[in-house]
């Protein structure tokens, strides 16, 4: 069973040892974006991993059945941890989905309890939606995230303080030679449009509002969220013709006046946010002529809500059109609602992936070994998991690679 102190979860464990791991892993992933080997941070990745294994096993009750299932809740190396302690995203939807149905969102307290290193215990009588949960929870210190529902529940991931953080930061550490957001290492300043709805619920969202804390002036297409009837329904927020063209028309005067001013535009958005946008402005005759260095970012996939496969290479041309933003400054990116950082690609066509994360390749029976490279089914252990368990195993296939690439990563 789980330690408990006065009825409350056991203290956290190693968390100093923890977080000076994590700082060097910044520091070497701050380097590594340079192009320059990041000595060493294999052993230190390798620590902090398995350091989260006895938090984990302490404070989360469901991880601690599981180890203590397979007589494993004492140490263990990073080969016992992917072979034996991995997780499917069904951990996050494991919930009984009438509970929603029914706004029994106590049940879903106690469920996220079960899943979390934080026991949450609330009035929720007057909890009537998902969003309503979250703006309790995030009260309570829980940043709940969640994806969409359609091959079946929705996936809810909760983050405590930290974890929230390394997600809304952990991007901004390295970035792709031809994006504005390093130069030289440093940061210049550049204005941010988002091609979508203001919010932190969905992965995307959390990475949208990363960026545009970061930047100068920040503008989202829709100032509203998409709400959780609009995710478990696999549609985008509803907007009304007049709704959008309005929206369009600010958004155009945004980037007018960055151009105004010099400055860099960071456009980001999810393919089919960023194809809708362009399409907008093409029937409305406008190209706009963004500042030198302006880069587009995209993330959470190709295909729209409804399935419809978005081909790269046409997206990059209608971006090309409407922004004069190049295919060199157009950056995708790969990540998962439970990682707290994405993979970019580069001019190569390759995913990098830093070195905050440990990727893994599985074979069809889910087995796998640290350093292994070759194609197979993707797992990551993210060190920077701290509220839930951060051994993950994707529902996605890749060719695992290692060593320098010849875009001089």
């Amino acid at each position: 069973m789980i330690q408990t102190i006065d009825g409350q979860r056991a203290a956290d464990t190693n968390i100093g040892l923890l977080l000076g791991l994590q700082a060097d892993l910044i520091a070497a992933t701050r380097l590594w974006a340079t192009g320059k080997p990041a000595d060493n941070v294999t052993p230190l990745r390798h620590q902090a991993i398995c350091l989260n294994h006895r938090r984990y096993a302490d404070l989360i009750p469901v991880y601690h059945q599981f180890a203590e299932s397979v007589d494993l809740l004492g140490d263990v190396d990073l080969d016992l941890v992917i072979n034996e302690l991995m997780f499917t995203d069904d951990l996050f939807k494991s919930y009984d989905p009438a509970l929603l149905d029914n706004q029994d969102f106590s049940a879903m307290n106690a469920w996220l309890s079960n899943i979390c290193t934080q026991e949450i215990s609330f009035e929720t009588s007057a909890i009537h939606n998902v969003n309503e949960w979250r703006g309790h929870l995030k009260t309570a210190g829980i940043f709940l995230s969640y994806s969409s529902g359609t091959k079946g529940n929705m996936s809810f991931i909760p983050r405590d303080p930290m974890t929230f953080t390394a997600l809304r930061k952990n991007s901004s550490y390295y970035a792709n030679p031809n994006s504005i957001i390093q130069v030289d290492g440093k940061t210049p300043a550049y204005d941010c449009l988002i091609a979508g709805p203001r919010g932190e619920g969905m992965g995307i969202q959390g990475a949208a509002a990363g960026l545009a804390a970061m930047a100068t002036n920040s503008h989202y297409l829709y100032d509203h969220a998409i709400n959780e009837d609009d995710v478990k329904n696999a549609t985008t927020a509803k907007v009304s013709a007049k709704d959008e063209i309005s929206a369009v028309e600010d958004a155009i005067r945004f980037v007018r006046s960055a151009s105004a001013d010099k400055r860099p535009v960071l456009v980001f958005g999810a393919p089919f946010q960023l194809r809708r946008l362009c399409e907008q402005l093409t029937k409305m005759q406008t190209r706009l002529h963004t500042p030198s260095g302006s880069t587009v970012v995209t993330g959470g996939g190709w295909k729209s809500f409804q399935g419809e496969k978005i081909p790269q290479r046409e997206l990059v041309a209608m971006i090309d059109h409407c922004f004069g933003i190049s295919a060199a400054h157009f950056i995708d990116t790969y990540s998962t609602a439970e990682l707290n950082c994405a993979m970019t690609i580069c001019a190569e066509g390759r995913y990098h992936i830093p070195p905050l994360i440990e990727p893994v390749v599985l074979d069809e029976s889910l087995l796998g070994e640290a350093g292994a490279t070759g194609f197979g089914t993707l797992g990551f252990l993210d060190p920077f998991s701290m509220s839930f368990p951060g051994y993950l195993i994707t529902g996605d296939v890749g060719n695992l690679g290692n060593g320098k690439c010849s875009c001089g990563l």
